[in-house]
């Protein structure tokens, strides 16, 4: 056996940072294999931080749809912003319901009349079609369900049509367009084409020269020549009233035109030659010199105008010859479409009110009819488009009855915006109509062009599309789809909005001169938001069942709405706003932030006043933090982007203000509750090992994840620095956690109490895997609460006043955790102590050295380690089994423990207290066994300190070994100078003593004066008081015993005896001489006892009072506590020294005599 073995556990400790940095986290590892219990105080809160972080507060193609919301606004209006727009609304087909009264109603007999003027226009339309549904009957089938009309009213109407009532003259277009591959007829290889256009009735017969004699009687125009070109472009529009146009024929006919001027010989030199005709050429000169002019013929082509459509059509005609000797080739191309014009020309600038009031009425059944599929459908609104048989049935009564474009347009705008009304529709054609009115009302400088009855009605109609657009805007959140279509409806209803505004019509009237479109849009937005706000407090409440905290609940699912609606006004609306100057957002966060700040202070203060700090209130409190990640979010996503100035007036960003009550009291709640919660864990832990590998207990992780969620709470709380509150609430924190983490490793220390008890087989204690658990988890948990101290460090820097105070804290925890730890070492080692005890008295006191008195001072280490070597091999045996087991710096400090404790036994085996000792005698050590502990103790020490690798020389240097090394010191002094130092060390203990421990036993006042002069000590007792009671009378009969050490003349002298009190009265003077030369290391000894008359006189108690206080030669005037001498203190241990000579030495026996009454047992 040798101590060599001891180094080897150096090799296999490692650092906790050298276990982390080979990934052996233990709480990784034990939270893979343990099933730990979580509180839920903490996973409820980190469930709703995820929660709140998962609002939606950006939308895909935002960006790229602001770019298009401002074009719409600007007027840019395309299809697909059409099919945006029909598709933008989340109720698209529901009814506006204006306040106001909407426009009159179609009467029944503009109705019936209306009918029958389809009826008419069937039999009798201008023009022709194509589509099989056009033909009478498909078209009168289609007019019938339009009007809702049954066949014996449909007979009925019929008989009252009129036949062929002319109303109006039919007016035939025709642009011509262009000419292609025409031959050519010019000696330049070209032709100088033109167009005759003629109008003749089927039954004539067509002459086609240009100058016949039926000239005169037909309807001719002429196009422009132009010149050198076989495939001419004219683009010239020409028009023919047409009386019959059933029967009417447009002929065309393409000329080549000769003229003289043309055909001049100067001429020629611009000819290529390859292009020069010589026959041709001389043909025209002569007929040039002969002054006869003939034009040459290019081709002609007919068509009957009844086949020409009502809505227009282009053409393309194949030019044919006129007789078998004409040479023709290519095509002419033409557009053709009809108009009409008032029989009396007084009405032919405005049709009269009563035609287009027929007109409308018809535009309103059949929108009726068109849009009927859309009414009600959530999905869709009619987007203003109507079938091929409407649009022909409303052109053929539009050119039936001569009435004008303009006048067309308002009336389909006016029946329009009353369906608009009724049920809602697309707004893009309503707006492209009121554009279009808007153009050409300046197109015509403000003549109106409309019946006084027209304008006052359009007038109504854009009111009421200017109330329709505000309403849908009132429900931007309710109605508008948080996507790029709704982003384009809600454009487009802006646009419509700002064409209103523009009408010159509206504008005119009183009424609307003054009235500004963003103020509107302004006013309507701030009720809506008002009213929005209350909608979704009340829609959240009826999505939630009372519960406990269904409030909060409640507010939060609003709160999140209102952040996804914030946000969408920040991207998704706001930019069709931006060009008229108005920030939606800003409006937005303006008009939710009072009511809302309001609101959840309300609920905040009652919840916080509503809540006491029981144990079941910590999990269930944690769902304000619901509320407090939602208006956190709120304020990080949305409130971060409004201007400084407009930020600096809203309540929202003071939530941290209101929070801090609640986050102080749950904070509160955790501290009150986690001594439950740790003793729960270690209730559940029962200290056994996770893994082999690492061994730590399921408590360990416990804690760790309180502390680790708890500080995450705090992460995820992001609490401002700037905020007044932030200071307090990092140092609850610090209290907080460094708190509980400190209550663990208490719980440790008291646990070891009972658990450490375990004893093997032969009754003596052993390590185990149970004391490196709890050593480990004692460690790692002050190493856990660094880690906060490092992390909380980076927290609370912004503030250094907070941080001072936070270090503090947890520093001041963090030597708390160390001296926990350091005391559940103690009690480890403390359990090893008498195991070594035992073996450290065999080997003093057993051993064969110990028997051998030769020896002497010749003891070696040699000696002693044969002597010891069950000592030895315990310590050396217990180290090893915890240096694999436990952490370096755990180890360190459990050394020092065990140390102290090796320490300790040898002062019990040179003063063994009479519970040691049993029935054993005391005797005094030999010189042996005085030698074999004096090596034993400077081999432990070497023992631990391993050459560095173990305890400094300064940790070795601990107040047990300085007591071992002085009473091994004294063991070897005289017994005169150990009982000198007796006397010493009690009034030093005297001095220090308290009137309120459990030794005292009354007060004494004396005075006491020193007389350097004469070498006197003069002390006059004066009295004492408040004496425990000695007698059965309940009093006492004190007197007082004085004596000097060393001994002054004239010895022990006594006070007289006062009987039957506790407070005595003395005034009795005592004078001791010495011849010493100094008098610093005398001690004045009171002693005060009971006087009893049939047996011994009892023991009160003493005090002690050093010379050296006196030094001054002055008198004092002293009042001292009279104890009994305690047990173990370096008074006590010297006079067990001084014990164990009396049976060999005199003095010592005299004074341990004198003293029995001093003794443990007292």
């Amino acid at each position: 056996m040798g101590l060599i073995r001891l180094p080897a556990f150096r090799l296999t400790k490692l650092t906790r940072a050298q276990r982390h940095s080979q990934n052996e986290d233990p709480v990784q590892q034990a939270e893979q294999t343990a099933a730990a219990r979580k509180e839920s105080v903490f996973e409820d809160v980190g469930q709703a931080a995820k929660a709140a972080d998962d609002v939606q507060t950006s939308f895909d193609g935002a960006q790229q749809a602001a770019t298009t919301q401002t074009s719409v606004v600007q007027g840019n209006i395309t299809d697909e912003v059409s099919e945006h727009q029909q598709a933008g609304f989340q109720n698209a087909g529901m009814p506006v319901h204006l306040t106001t009264a909407a426009q009159a109603a179609v009467s029944e007999d503009d109705n019936a009349a209306a009918y029958k003027s389809v009826l008419s226009l069937i039999e009798d339309r201008i023009g022709g079609f194509r589509e099989k549904g056009l033909a009478p009957q498909p078209l009168t089938d289609y007019a019938r369900a339009a009007f809702h009309v049954t066949q014996e009213q449909h007979d009925a109407f019929r008989l009252q049509v009129p036949k062929h009532e002319k109303t109006c003259i039919p007016v035939l277009h025709v642009m011509v367009e262009r000419a292609t591959n025409l031959l050519d007829k010019d000696v330049s290889g070209k032709s100088d084409p033109y167009v005759i256009l003629r109008l003749f009735s089927s039954s004539e017969n067509i002459k086609h020269k240009l100058h016949d004699k039926h000239a005169e009687q037909h309807q001719a125009h002429k196009s422009s020549i132009i010149r050198n070109d076989l495939n001419p472009v004219w683009n010239e529009e020409f028009t023919f009233d047409v009386d019959t146009p059933d029967s009417a024929l447009l002929v065309v006919d393409v000329w080549d035109s000769d003229s003289d001027e043309h055909f001049s010989l100067s001429k020629a030199s611009h000819f290529k030659l390859t292009e020069f005709k010589p026959c041709q050429f001389v043909k025209d000169k002569v007929q040039a010199l002969h002054h006869k002019e003939k034009d040459d013929f290019l081709g002609h082509a007919e068509l009957p105008v009844s086949a020409v459509p009502v809505e227009g059509t282009p053409i393309q005609l194949r030019l044919q010859p006129r007789s078998s000797r004409s040479s023709v080739r290519g095509t002419i191309e033409l557009k053709l479409w009809w108009t009409t014009k008032a029989l009396k020309p007084e009405d032919r600038a405005v049709t009269p009110a009563v035609i287009v009031e027929q007109h409308r009425a018809l535009l309103h059944r059949l929108v009726d009819y068109e849009a009927a599929p859309f009414n009600g459908d959530r999905s869709r609104a009619w987007p203003g488009t109507f079938s091929t048989q409407a649009r022909h049935l409303l052109r053929q009564h539009a050119l039936r009855h001569a009435i004008t474009p303009f006048q067309e347009l308002v009336a389909r705008f006016r029946v329009f915006s009353e369906y608009n009304v009724r049920e809602r529709m697309n707004l893009v054609p309503l707006q492209r109509l009121l554009k279009d009115i808007n153009d050409r009302w300046d197109d015509t400088t403000r003549e109106t062009h409309l019946n006084p009855s027209e304008q006052e009605a359009l007038a109504l109609a854009i009111d009421h599309t200017v109330q329709a657009c505000l309403e849908i805007i009132g429900r931007l959140f309710l109605d508008f789809k948080q996507d790029e279509a709704g982003q384009i409806a809600f454009a487009t209803t802006i646009l419509t909005l700002k064409t209103c505004f523009a009408a010159p019509l509206w504008r005119l009237a009183p009424d609307n001169t003054e009235r500004v479109l963003i103020n509107e849009v302004d006013a309507t937005i701030r009720n809506h938001l008002r009213t929005f706000y209350d909608h979704v407090l009340s829609e959240a409440a009826n999505s939630e069942k009372d519960f406990y905290g269904s409030d909060i609940v409640r507010q939060v699912v609003a709160i999140k709405r209102l952040i996804t609606t914030m946000a969408a006004a920040r991207q998704l609306f706001r930019p069709a706003l931006l060009p008229l100057d108005y920030d939606l957002f800003v409006v937005t966060v303006d008009v939710l932030d009072d009511p809302l700040a309001k609101s959840c202070q309300d609920i905040l203060t009652a919840w916080n006043a509503s809540h006491s700090t029981e144990e079941a209130m910590a999990g269930k409190f944690s769902i304000v933090f619901e509320l407090y990640f939602a208006l956190r979010k709120l304020i990080k996503s949305e409130y971060r982007h409004l201007p400084e100035d407009q930020l600096c007036k809203m309540e929202m960003p003071k939530v941290h203000d209101w929070f801090f009550p609640v986050l102080i009291k749950w904070l509160q709640l955790v501290a009150s509750n986690s001594p439950t919660w740790i003793q729960r864990a270690l209730e559940y832990d029962e200290l056994q090992p996770i893994t082999s590998d690492v061994q730590f207990s399921s408590s360990v992780v416990d804690v760790f994840r309180v502390l680790n969620d708890l500080r995450d709470v705090w992460t995820n709380l992001n609490f401002p620095p700037t905020s007044d509150f932030y200071g307090p609430l990092v140092k609850l924190l610090a209290d907080t956690l460094s708190e509980i983490a400190l209550n663990y490793v208490r719980s440790l220390l008291e646990l070891t109490r009972d658990k450490f008890q375990t004893s093997s087989r032969d009754g003596t204690f052993e390590l185990s895997d149970t004391i490196c658990v709890v050593l480990n988890n004692a460690q790692e948990v002050s190493f856990k609460l660094e880690d906060f101290a490092e992390g909380m460090k980076k927290d609370a820097q912004q503030a250094s006043d907070v941080w001072e105070h936070v270090d503090a804290i947890l520093q001041s925890r963090l030597a708390d955790c160390h001296v926990f730890l350091s005391r559940v070492c103690t009690a480890v080692a403390r359990c090893l102590r008498p195991e070594i005890l035992r073996t450290m008295a065999i080997a003093v006191f057993e051993s064969d050295l110990g028997h051998d008195a030769s020896k002497g001072e010749q003891v070696t280490t040699s000696d002693m380690e044969e002597a010891a070597s069950e000592l030895l091999d315990f310590v050396n045996n217990s180290l090893i089994t915890l240096v694999n087991g436990i952490y370096q710096e755990t180890f360190q400090v459990f050394l020092l423990s065990l140390w102290n404790v090796v320490c300790e036994c040898i002062v019990d085996i040179l003063v063994p207290t009479d519970a040691m000792l049993g029935t054993q005698r005391l005797d005094d050590l030999s010189a042996t066994q005085k030698a074999l502990l004096v090596v034993l103790l400077q081999t432990l020490e070497d023992f631990f300190w391993q050459d560095g690798a173990g305890l400094t020389k300064d940790q070795l240097r601990t107040t047990e070994w300085e007591l071992a090394t002085d009473l091994l010191e004294k063991v070897a002094w005289d017994t005169s100078d150990l009982i000198a130092v007796f006397f010493k060390e009690e009034a030093k203990i005297q001095q220090r003593a308290s009137f309120e421990d459990e030794y005292h036993r009354g007060v004494a006042t004396f005075t006491a004066q020193l007389d350097p002069t004469k070498n006197e000590l003069h002390v006059t007792v004066a009295h004492l008081e408040n004496l425990p009671v000695m007698d059965s009378n309940g009093k006492c009969d004190p007197y007082v015993e004085l004596d000097v050490h060393p001994e002054m003349t004239p010895g022990k002298q006594r006070t007289s005896t006062k009987y039957k009190t506790r407070d005595a009265e003395f005034n009795e003077s005592f004078t001791f001489s010495t011849d010493a030369e100094s008098t610093e290391d005398f001690v004045l000894h009171l002693v005060a006892m009971d006087h009893d008359l049939l047996s011994r006189n009892d023991y009160i108690g003493e005090c002690l009072l050093s010379l050296e206080e006196l030094q001054d030669a002055q008198p004092h005037q002293l009042r001292r506590s009279l104890r009994r001498a305690p047990a173990r203190d370096k008074a006590w241990q010297v006079l067990r020294l001084i014990e164990r000579r009396k049976r060999r030495d005199k003095t010592a026996s005299h004074f341990a005599h004198s003293r029995s009454h001093l003794s443990s047992s007292h």
